[in-house]
């Protein structure tokens, strides 16, 4: 064991890549289950790999299943709403959590979100993952009256001007 507490088999890890990856950034990356990297872009010197950008390459999926969160496939039709009722009417509570789309394009809000909230008689908490600032902030409840296109567009609001992965969104 090294004086610094990490093992034999970390150090050897660590020093094989630290041309692309810095150690901190590969011992993350053990912890979390990432085996490659070539999807990660480096933004330290000379590209490198930083903490910062695999936190960064964590989706919002990742970051929603450590707190017992149940992500949807928003390709097509993808036939999860059933086993997502299903799901959800085994436990005792739950927040019904929605954020945008990846691409933060405010046509993306699909209306699948107000159906589940009226059969499940959930509240639907708007979520804003803010990459400029690095935070995660839980919105108020989101009011679900009026037509679906209403409900849409003071969902888009809640939005207006947070920092997604590549883009700002706009309302």
């Amino acid at each position: 064991m090294l004086a610094n507490s990490i093992s034999e088999e970390e150090h050897k890890l660590i020093a094989s890549d630290r041309s692309f990856i810095t150690p901190r950034a590969k011992l993350l990356a053990k912890k979390l289950n990432i085996d490659s990297f070539a999807e990660i872009e480096g933004t330290g010197k000379n590209n490198r790999i930083t903490e910062k950008d695999i936190n960064l390459f964590i989706s919002e999926d990742d970051i929603f299943k450590k707190f017992g969160a149940i992500p949807v496939d928003r390709k097509g039709n993808s036939g999860q709403y059933d086993s997502v009722v299903q799901e959800l009417f085994k436990r005792d509570s739950f927040l019904l959590i929605i954020t945008p789309e990846g691409r933060f394009d405010a046509t993306r809000f699909r209306s699948s979100f107000l159906y589940l909230a009226k059969e499940l008689e959930a509240e639907v908490m708007p979520v804003q993952i803010d990459y400029e600032h690095d935070t995660l902030q839980f919105l108020n409840s989101l009011n679900l009256d009026g037509s679906e296109e209403e409900v849409i567009q003071r969902l888009r609001f809640c939005f207006d001007g947070v920092k997604g992965r590549k883009s700002r969104f706009k309302a």
